[in-house]
């Protein structure tokens, strides 16, 4: 989503402030703001705005934006050209609505240090900010400035005579300086007001002509009427100080709260993040539920919990020591346990297919995972570990010991597994001197490493190229709802079954029943794989994943050679070929043991990723409408509506 920011026609301070707060804001929630206009250079205040615009908020081509949102009175927009959606986030200042619909509530103090600058003044001050300088403030910020031995620095937004002597502040930087620092602020601007309640500031404040009530209604939001100057006459004597800051700032949460939901409502759909609950203190949008964190915890202090959306979190208890196993464990904090290439020659891309094309017609691609899987069972008596479907249609990893086992592992399974136990059982494999092949997603993959903590000689690691991890919310809904349509438990489902081709428009899913023939339907259209393939369904951490293209974890990666059809004839049957991407030597001698099976062909980087993903998924506001709605409607219907393909 690209969200265009509408302010006053010329630049100055409060509408940046403004744009700052939304833009810094919804930053968190993956949404890009930039502001609509583009200004020339009049003076030297001109001139610092555009500055501080080009560096902090950044000016927007209007084709590109989907959403204008009004962040400040201009009276007119022209929307004429564009088709994007205009909403009015200000429109809440007016009347006497609760709401404060200011987006600089958005914010608080600290968010906002970061871009005051350092003041020169030395004596103590006060800042009187008013609209202009024919208002009784002036006369209130002089009697309250002797009254306190404090100089006074006035700034008008528009100045009518020559009777106060004022300076102009050129930029937003400069002007957060100068009220961080003040003793006292008077007056009638709601943004001086603002920052002088965040920053708890001595304070009188006064309507102004322009929106006349809302500097009240603040106040007595925030319980601080006694600040205000009304008809009656105030005591300058006395400090006008904030009597309970911890009281203010208790309204100020909830003010803060209701603004964002408010401006929320403007916008289409957005992923609302926050850090998870567990001392590595990363953010939702950024955590893969790698389960690494809970599984190293000595103290067994963090629990996965599962989300609305069905994804699995941590969440720390109070038997937390604050041993920082777990944080040094997280893989999006310092160390995503990526290979380190032992010479230039890595990583070296091949195209291949199972000779045996009746094991290839099984597998998801090109049939390389059940040779290496072969291998490790039968000639080294080892295990392999892999994602399956249990009983109840769930996914989980299995250590599988024999051939039987490992063909439930066959398929990829496109949907996020969960890892509850399975790192401890690896590690005790491994400590008990048997070779372990890990199959998975290349975050559990540099999960398992980092629970490990070391390098094992007997320990393989095969990561799956991957696009994103589906809800298993999502899945089970849908593998019930179809349950109920044909009055049969599923069994299995094979997500690439090829009896019409490999390629993704031919190839097709097969539901497998308890007790009738299986559903086979194209991949493409089914409304669950195409909600998947556009981003719909998938995990928020997706969309920031570390593992693409050369950020490999494994000692060899498994994927599907997307494009070979175009590159190479020869490679290419429609029954499936793998890409194979050698990352270390103990990948290469693996390689060498199996390439008797196999017609393989080397091949180059850009050819290797020309077709597949190089790019995270991206945060759809569809994805945004399926979540909102998941339990509240039928799940098929649901897929249905962001199906783009259902009536093609």
């Amino acid at each position: 989503m690209k969200v265009g920011l509408v302010g006053y026609k010329n630049p100055e301070i409060e509408s940046l402030l403004q744009a700052y707060a939304v833009k810094r804001f919804l930053n968190d929630y993956n949404v890009e703001c930039q502001f609509t206009e583009k200004y020339s250079i009049k003076d030297n205040k001109t001139n610092a705005c555009i500055d501080f615009l080009n560096s902090e908020i950044g000016v927007a081509n209007k084709s590109e934006i989907t959403t204008f949102l009004m962040i400040n009175y201009r009276g007119f927009f022209d929307m004429y050209g564009y088709e994007a959606a205009f909403r009015d986030f200000y429109q809440g200042s007016f009347g006497l609505k609760q709401v404060i619909t200011e987006a600089l509530v958005l914010l608080q103090c600290s968010e906002y240090d970061t871009i005051a600058d350092q003041v020169d003044e030395t004596a103590p001050y006060l800042i009187l900010h008013c609209m202009t300088d024919r208002t009784p403030l002036v006369s209130v910020a002089q009697r309250y400035a002797k009254a306190h031995g404090l100089n006074v620095i006035a700034m008008f937004d528009e100045k009518k005579s020559n009777r106060v002597e004022s300076r102009q502040v050129n930029n937003p930087r400069e002007y957060l300086g100068l009220v961080k620092n003040a003793s006292c602020i008077v007056t009638d601007s709601f943004m001086s007001l603002y920052f002088a309640v965040i920053y708890h500031k001595n304070f009188i404040a006064q309507d102004n002509a322009t929106l006349p009530g809302k500097i009240k209604r603040f106040l007595t939001r925030i319980n601080l009427m006694q600040n205000y100057a009304g008809k009656e006459e105030l005591d300058l004597t006395k400090d006008f100080a904030i009597p309970d800051v911890n009281a203010l700032e208790k309204e100020m949460h909830q003010l803060r709260s209701e603004a964002a939901n408010y401006l929320f409502a403007c916008l289409p759909p957005v992923v609302k993040d926050c850090e998870v609950d567990a001392p590595p203190k990363i953010m939702h949008s950024e955590c893969c539920g790698c389960f690494a964190c809970k599984e190293i915890c000595p103290e067994g202090a963090i629990r996965m919990v599962e989300d609305n959306e069905g994804f699995y979190y941590p969440q720390v208890s109070d038997a937390c020591t604050h041993c920082n196993l777990c944080v040094d464990a997280c893989i999006k904090l310092k160390n995503p346990r990526t290979v380190a290439y032992e010479s230039e020659e890595y990583p070296k891309a091949y195209c291949a297919m199972n000779t045996n094309d009746e094991i290839r017609r099984e597998s998801t691609s090109g049939g390389v995972f059940p040779l290496i899987a072969s291998y490790v069972i039968e000639q080294k008596k080892g295990a392999v570990v892999g994602a399956v479907y249990t009983a109840s249609m769930s996914v989980v990893p299995m250590i599988a010991t024999n051939m039987e086992q490992v063909k439930r592992i066959y398929g990829m399974k496109y949907v996020k597994a969960e890892l509850n136990g399975t790192y401890p059982k690896v590690k005790k494999y491994l400590e008990e001197g048997q070779y372990v092949v890990y199959t998975g997603l290349p975050c559990e993959c540099a999960a398992l490493k980092a629970y490990l903590q070391k390098d094992y000689e007997n320990l393989f690691i095969i990561d799956k190229l991957c696009h994103s991890a589906p809800s298993p919310k999502v899945f089970k809904k849908y593998i019930d709802y179809l349950g109920e349509k044909y009055n049969s438990k599923i069994t299995n489902v094979r997500f690439r079954e090829k009896s019409r081709g490999w390629l993704i428009h031919k190839t097709s899913i097969a539901f497998e029943f308890a007790d009738r023939s299986p559903l086979v339907v194209n991949a493409r259209r089914n409304n669950y794989f195409r909600n998947y393939l556009k981003d719909n369904i998938s995990m928020p951490g997706c969309a920031n994943c570390s593992y693409l293209v050369r950020n490999r974890v494994g000692d060899i990666t498994l994927g599907d050679f997307w494009g070979i059809d175009k590159m190479d004839k020869e490679m290419f049957d429609n029954n499936g070929a793998s890409l194979i991407l050698v990352n270390t030597q103990k990948g290469a001698m693996m390689l060498d043991t199996i390439k008797q099976q196999l017609r393989i062909k080397p091949m180059r980087m850009s050819q290797a990723f020309k077709y597949n993903y190089k790019r995270p998924m991206e945060m759809t506001n569809e994805r945004a409408k399926i979540f909102e709605r998941i339990d509240i409607e039928s799940i098929d219907n649901l897929l249905e509506t962001y199906n783009d393909l259902k009536n093609r």
